[in-house]
């Protein structure tokens, strides 16, 4: 099944980067012997930019050690880089900095999202915040916060968290299963924003999604948030602009 084309306002990605393209990496430590990666040549040729439309968003996940080939990947999915929208301090269970390998200088214990657009897509809130603290969960899992920023940034859905003028079947707002900086559910007469996450993990209320994770045929709760599932290759359901390029 592939992503109609022209569909989307926002779109976000968590790139598998290939860490064994980082000189100073060694390849017995290398990320792709945990899941499947894709090469810099490979991530250049996703046709992304066949599915976005005229104005709209992009916010990609990057590493500090591959920031050029984010810049690349950006540009070649049709998006201007603009700046980074988020900075991630990884935390661990027990409130300290999580470490992570440092091959080359210091030790790491940030994840950036990088902002791209394209035309002119309208930003809502304007308090948003690029730093954030958030437990590092998993081997790269991402944190949840991440959809509650971007909503408020670019859907007018998510602007105030007034629980009593939002469609919810719950008796209080501690009570939405999809509550989460405000109230996870359609307000009356806003504008519809289409929203597509890439290499997503799960499921997400209000996100359509691709990915090759099983747990995104998972069921999930949406509220009146209906989500598109394509699972399988990114891709198969995205397209590729030359395929004799691609290294399947």
């Amino acid at each position: 099944m592939t992503i109609p084309s022209n569909h989307y306002d926002v779109i976000y990605a968590d790139p598998p980067w290939a860490y064994s393209e980082v000189p100073y990496f060694k390849k017995s430590l290398a990320i792709q012997y945990k899941y499947p990666t894709l090469k810099t040549k490979d991530l250049l040729n996703l046709d992304v930019e066949r599915i976005a439309k005229k104005n709209s968003w992009l916010f990609m996940w990057a590493v500090w050690a591959q920031l050029p080939q984010a810049f690349q990947v950006m540009e070649a999915w049709g998006f201007s880089y603009r700046t980074c929208a988020f900075v991630w301090a990884k935390k661990t269970k027990n409130d300290k900095n999580a470490k992570t390998y440092g091959r080359c200088c210091t030790q790491g214990s940030t994840e950036i999202v990088l902002c791209g657009k394209r035309g002119s897509p309208r930003r809502y809130a304007k308090n948003v915040p690029q730093f954030f603290e958030a437990l590092r969960k998993g081997n790269s899992v991402k944190p949840d916060e991440v959809y509650a920023f971007i909503d408020a940034v670019v859907d007018p859905i998510f602007q105030e968290p007034n629980f009593k003028n939002n469609n919810c079947s719950a008796d209080d707002i501690a009570d939405c299963p999809t509550y989460f900086l405000g109230c996870w559910c359609h307000v009356d007469g806003a504008e519809e924003v289409s929203k597509i996450e890439l290499f997503a993990r799960r499921p997400w209320p209000g996100w359509d999604c691709t990915g090759n994770d099983k747990n995104l045929l998972e069921p999930i709760i949406t509220l009146g948030c209906p989500t598109d599932v394509y699972f399988g290759d990114v891709r198969d359901m995205i397209g590729v602009k030359n395929v004799e390029n691609i290294n399947a």
